[in-house]
């Protein structure tokens, strides 16, 4: 007999780290240890964050899933070689039992005792003996021995040693755990006469006449069954013996129901043994060649059904190796794109990285340029203060010109000179209070256009408007000093100006992050996408994994 196959499928399960490393290589998205508090709180930036720490956690989790998938995805592989290797070993260990049980056990061509005084014919534990010679129930019965087996057969020597064996048959049931298995069918085997009959001698007739009794005859098993009473006895022998079966199989089935239909199908095949035994000695009383030729080919036949089987057994079982094999590597390709997933998961994780911290930068460097700026504006603020302070004493200045008209009337007619000097100072002061009023309509625009630019803060917002309403005042001023409301008015347009130009930049920085701002949710939606592809790969290997868990199951059934 071979020896018991090792399975392939015995490997040990790969521990894999992916989601251990994972867990080390984590790194936590936090605003304040990327320095980004102050720029990636409001707008798209925090949007942005936002949605990489919603997304970051559910990565991680959907590694951890797939990890613990393919654990338990080993798991079943493993369970599956073990009860392969189990089932390899036990039809082994089967077989070889079978083999010596066919080297202890021959049987024997005795025939069974006719018991006369009670009126039964028994088949005896001798005539049981005979079994048939039938294929096993283990398809470890190698193949690969037949063809020599019926090379050696086809020699005149060697067929007449197969047809005696023929005859003996084998013990029935060793391959279901020894001769005993059989015994209740063995109590069977039992038909009975309810006419006295005798033993005749070989050469007597099979009829005789006594003049107490009358006519008896022999009956089943005849010493030399060439009648055609013969064939009908062997006949209703058999199906009073299916009868028989049929009412011991509840009984078998209710105290094992997994071994009953087994045990059943070797009982029905040891019966069929039986009678063709029967049948080839009744063959044997006209032709003994034909007899021995009719066993050669009921031997033969089951020995190559017996290959057929193993090598039915042995295809499916190379299909199922290789089947596992192609999803073992099925399952290392998707490691390696699960690790691959990874890789470019924590690259983009390190990039991300990088690239906040340079946000984090720039926006540090928009705080101090808003610094500066905030800066200017306070002195501006002071110099419009000292321009108030100034027109409040020109205002004391002029209400003491009024007293000393009033006191003054008679230094009329001099002080109507200075009077039309007056009027003609008062009209060029007109003309520079509407051109004065011309550039406060203008720099009200321009202080429009920064109060759109500068709704950030609201406080930024009240400056300004405290600075419009403090240029209202400044033209009241104009009117007293023409060159210093020019002075003031072109100092106030150069800083404008340069708010103008702060503004400008503020507004590339702004869009500048806002391109950042797209490229990222861009490589986030590739990411997302790349996850997407590698879910599908997995949904894809669950269907192969769970075909093939279905392929084991129908030949795991089908050899059983």
């Amino acid at each position: 007999m071979p020896a018991a196959v090792e399975s392939p499928l015995l490997v040990e399960r790969s521990q894999s780290t992916t989601a251990a490393s994972l867990k080390r290589q984590k790194v936590p998205l936090s605003f304040d240890k990327l320095g980004l508090s102050g720029i990636c709180q409001h707008g798209e930036g925090a949007k942005m964050w936002t949605a990489a720490k919603q997304m970051y956690p559910s990565v991680l989790g959907l590694v951890q899933r797939m990890e613990g998938f393919n654990s338990q995805v080993f798991a079943d592989f493993d369970s599956t070689a073990s009860k392969a290797t189990a089932a390899l070993t036990a039809a082994s260990t089967a077989a070889a039992a079978l083999a010596k049980d066919e080297a202890e056990f021959p049987g024997t061509a005795a025939r069974a005792n006719m018991d006369v005084t009670s009126s039964q014919v028994n088949l005896k534990e001798g005539r049981q003996s005979q079994s048939p010679s039938t294929p096993g129930t283990q398809a470890e019965q190698t193949s690969a021995a037949l063809p020599s087996q019926l090379s050696d057969l086809s020699r005149p020597a060697n067929r007449r040693r197969s047809l005696d064996e023929a005859k003996l048959g084998v013990a029935w049931g060793a391959t279901e755990g020894g001769r005993d298995k059989l015994g209740w069918i063995r109590q069977l085997v039992t038909f009975t006469e309810s006419q006295p009959v005798f033993t005749s001698e070989p050469r007597s007739s099979s009829v005789e006449y006594d003049t107490e009794a009358g006519f008896e005859r022999t009956v089943f098993p005849s010493l030399n069954p060439s009648r055609r009473e013969d064939v009908a006895l062997l006949e209703q022998w058999m199906l009073a013996m299916m009868d028989q079966i049929s009412a011991a199989l509840p009984k078998h089935l209710r105290s094992d129901p997994n071994k009953a239909m087994p045990e059943m199908a070797d009982a029905l095949l040891w019966l069929y043994g039986v009678a063709f035994e029967e049948l080839r000695r009744a063959i044997a009383c006209d032709c003994k060649e034909r007899a021995e030729l009719l066993g050669f080919m009921w031997s033969h036949g089951f020995r190559l059904l017996e290959m057929r089987q193993s090598l039915a057994h042995h295809v499916g079982m190379s299909d199922a190796h290789k089947a596992v094999a192609d999803a073992r590597q099925q399952q290392l390709a998707a490691q390696q794109r699960m690790r691959l997933l990874e890789e470019q998961l924590l690259a983009t994780q390190a990039k991300l990285e990088k690239e906040t911290s340079e946000g984090a930068q720039r926006a540090t460097f928009m705080e101090k340029q808003l610094n500066l700026a905030t800066e200017r504006a306070n002195g501006q603020m002071a110099h419009l203060a000292q321009l108030k302070r100034d027109r409040e004493s020109a205002e004391e200045v002029k209400q003491k010109a009024e007293g000393s008209v009033a006191k003054a009337e008679s230094r009329a007619m001099a002080l109507q000179q200075q009077l039309v000097l007056l009027q003609l100072r008062l009209q060029e002061q007109g003309q520079l209070i509407r051109e004065s009023t011309h550039q406060e309509a203008r720099l009200e625009s321009q202080l429009q256009e920064i109060r759109m630019e500068l709704k950030v803060t609201e406080t930024r917002e009240h400056e300004l408007r405290a600075l419009a309403a403090e240029l209202e005042v400044e033209r009241e001023s104009h009117m007293r000093d023409k060159r210093s409301l020019e002075a003031a008015v072109k100092g106030l347009a150069d800083r404008s100006q340069s708010q103008a130009e702060l503004i400008e930049t503020l507004q590339q920085t702004n869009s500048g992050l806002s391109e950042h701002a797209t490229s990222l949710e861009l490589k986030l939606s590739s990411l997302e996408s790349a996850m997407r592809q590698a879910e599908l790969a997995n949904y894809e290997d669950t269907v192969k994994l769970a075909d093939l868990r279905q392929a084991l199951s129908r030949h795991v059934i089908a050899s059983s």
